[in-house]
């Protein structure tokens, strides 16, 4: 997976969150939801101070004020005397520390209050022939650790935790959305995965169903591949794979999308978005009602030279070079892959199969 100094490296390095996250007129892009005021020791925020010495990670403005980025925490400046005040706590600044540890060479991943160890993973690969229902498809041993149903009967994140709780325990059954190995259609063998979403209610910017693992350990310098079979019965997705930090709030990561008319693109889900499309004068669409082959390469960086390219049918449609990275220091954990996210007034089903990523290019 990776050397010993490598992998000491990565475990002892101190996470620097790229500061733009202060944005506030993109924190409801970024993150759907307002970060939490903090106090340290009892002050309150407003007396909040950087610790000494303390450098600063980067400054910002945001409509016109100045805010610098120390110790995971936003601070306003007063441009006349430097003086600093409490706005937000962006992140911890030791997450790497407390949520990775390098045993022998080994990256794991350590649960929540210092628990269990799972070793992470560059690699993963399914065809979902040996799985009879959804639980058989998730598990730490597996390749999947988790499914995001997002509906109407389930439209906010504390409502779909909830329900993915409730079905995971053979609590409950699908709402709406729904996720499950099918002999309906398959690109090999006798099975894939079918995913099954309902249009948005009015109160929803869209609905999701993916199936998802949060043990993926990619960082910059790393090259992902993704390979995988699908094939589109109905609807329009707009998203069918996102590759994600589940640190950073909302996810900020590199996924596929398509326009209204099915053309792919490739994006960074960051700020503003750097996007990698197909040339202009290529006709290139995702086609309906056949198996259709995706494939993927990132070369992760969070400067101009990381490498964005997506094949169709093993015909290159996507050559980009550019931003894949939001900021150095991000850990690439959580793949998301499927309908994960269906636009409003689409019932979207879609068959996944015979999926791998991996550090090197797919056979």
């Amino acid at each position: 997976m990776y050397s010993s100094d490598q992998s000491t490296k990565l475990a002892s390095r101190n996470i620097r969150l790229f500061p733009v996250l202060l944005r506030m007129t993109l924190l409801t892009v970024l993150c759907g939801a307002s970060f939490t005021q903090v106090s340290c020791q009892g002050e309150p925020p407003e007396n909040v101070q950087p610790p000494k010495g303390a450098p600063v990670v980067a400054t910002t403005k945001v409509d016109g004020k100045l805010y610098e980025i120390i110790h995971g925490v936003a601070y306003q400046v007063d441009p006349n005397s430097g003086k600093h005040k409490f706005a937000k706590r962006l992140y911890d600044p030791d997450f790497y520390e407390k949520n990775y540890q390098t045993i022998d060479g080994t990256i794991y991943h350590v649960g929540s209050g210092g628990g269990k160890k799972y070793a992470v993973r560059t690699s993963l690969s399914d065809g979902f022939e040996n799985a009879k229902t959804l639980h058989d498809l998730i598990g730490i041993q597996k390749e999947w650790t988790s499914i995001t149903l997002q509906g109407p009967g389930a439209p906010t994140v504390s409502d779909y935790v909830k329900l993915r709780k409730r079905i995971l325990d053979r609590q409950s059954d699908f709402l709406d959305n729904r996720i499950e190995p099918s002999s309906e259609r398959a690109h090999s063998g006798k099975q894939s995965l079918r995913l099954y979403a309902v249009p948005a209610s009015w109160k929803m910017s869209l609905t999701k169903a993916s199936l998802d693992t949060e043990l993926l350990h990619f960082v910059k310098g790393d090259h992902f591949w993704f390979s995988g079979w699908f094939y589109l019965e109905k609807g329009r997705p707009t998203t069918i794979m996102d590759l994600e930090c589940s640190f950073v709030e909302q996810g900020p990561g590199m996924r596929i999308l398509f326009t209204e008319q099915m053309r792919p693109y490739l994006e960074l889900k960051w700020l503003d978005k750097p996007t990698f499309r197909p040339p202009k004068n290529m006709d290139v669409t995702f086609a309906r009602n056949r198996w259709v082959h995706v494939k993927v390469h990132l070369f992760l960086s969070e400067k101009e030279d990381g490498v964005a390219e997506l094949w169709l049918d093993d015909k290159k449609v996507i050559d980009g070079k550019g931003q894949t990275l939001p900021f150095d220091g991000v850990v690439y954990d959580r793949l998301e892959v499927g309908i994960s996210a269906n636009p409003k007034k689409t019932t979207t089903i879609l068959f996944v199969d015979d999926v791998t990523v991996s550090l090197t290019p797919p056979e």
